[in-house]
């Protein structure tokens, strides 16, 4: 860590790559999404996955599936983003390591949110089916606003005027969206991505704790 003394006084999350690994969840969604509409699942890998976590629907449709026409990528990607939905209660996803109770500490003393990129009804179906509703004070996500990332914190940091906010996120795209809200960021360098220069990093959820209070 180096940096100015932040204070935080309240905790904003990326989903995918931050709380939980999801690989899992969306290699099965996107191959049968691909089978249902008879679409090629070449791109279908673990290897193109990781590197869709946090990106916008346009540019997963294109890392994926380019190479169909526009309406059926799109037709495909409505699939995949459904049957993530309804396969989260099933467990597919893996939950990251002292999550529950590092944010069960972190609840006490700090506001927690949540502000993705996914598809409306991810992050619920999330937090209900690992328990974790009561730890956040609100989400947002790109599938309810329609709006980047960058302008869901801005938007949210207005919605409850936050005074100390710090986005928790693992991929340079967390990092550019924080920087465009002016919020500080946090790499979670155990996700997705590789960030460089983050200012401030944890290797495992559980160090967010003393990282926080040392800010």
């Amino acid at each position: 860590m180096k940096g100015e003394c932040l204070s935080p006084r309240e905790l904003i999350f990326d989903l995918d790559g931050t709380l939980w690994s999801p690989l899992e969840l969306s290699l099965k969604a996107w191959t049968d999404a691909c089978s249902c509409f008879g679409v090629s699942t070449k791109n279908i890998t673990k290897e193109k996955l990781e590197q869709c976590f946090g990106k916008s629907p346009d540019d997963i449709m294109q890392l994926l599936v380019g190479f169909e026409p526009k309406a059926l990528q799109q037709a495909v990607c409505d699939k995949a983003f459904s049957l993530e939905n309804q396969l989260i209660p099933k467990r597919y996803g893996t939950l990251y390591p002292s999550v529950e109770q590092t944010l069960k500490t972190l609840a006490r003393q700090y506001s927690l949110f949540i502000v993705s990129n996914c598809q409306g009804g991810y992050i619920e179906a999330f937090l209900n089916t690992y328990g974790l509703n009561g730890y956040f004070s609100d989400v947002l996500c790109s599938g309810d606003t329609l709006l980047p990332k960058n302008e869901n914190i801005a938007l949210l940091c207005k919605k409850h005027a936050l005074k100390r906010p710090l986005y928790i996120g693992d991929t340079e795209t967390d990092k550019r969206a924080a920087a465009l809200a002016h919020v500080p960021f946090l790499y979670a360098a155990y996700g997705f991505g590789d960030v460089l220069d983050a200012e401030y990093v944890i290797t495992d959820f559980s160090e967010l704790l003393l990282v926080c209070r040392a800010l």
